[in-house]
């Protein structure tokens, strides 16, 4: 895996780069990526809220019966997606297929949050730590 910084939209994000098409030659400054590989992650990160919803929908209700402080009220669908912010983003070793990683707001104490995507399609949620 190949890591840099990617900026879309003026926010920079982490990303891991697996898929050598999506890799441009490096430079002095190190690896870039390619018109594909830019154009990928830019499709990722226009996922954000598909990727927010998935998570919602797989993970809200283990939050609201486990995780959740007992004191606390319990969270909705919007206040769970508010709390999620994408921390890094990672593409596999073949085209069009990635990963989102969500910070977890303190939702899960500090887990993070993977959505998969082949495509634009989620493939899977999972709650890592």
């Amino acid at each position: 895996m190949t890591e840099l910084s990617h900026v879309v939209d003026g926010e920079a994000y982490k990303v891991s780069v697996g898929c050598p098409s999506y890799l441009a030659s490096g430079g002095a400054d190190g690896a870039t990526l390619s018109p594909e590989g830019a154009a990928y992650i830019g499709t990722l990160i226009s996922l954000r809220d598909v990727g927010k919803q998935a998570a919602a929908a797989a993970l809200l209700g283990t939050y609201n019966e486990t995780w959740r402080p007992e004191n606390d009220a319990l969270l909705d669908r919007a206040a769970f997606e508010a709390r999620l912010a994408v921390a890094s983003v990672e593409v596999l070793d073949e085209p069009n297929r990635g990963t989102l990683y969500f910070a977890d707001g303190d939702l899960f104490m500090g887990h993070w949050v993977a959505v998969s995507f082949a495509g634009d399609a989620v493939t899977y949620v999972e709650l890592l730590g």
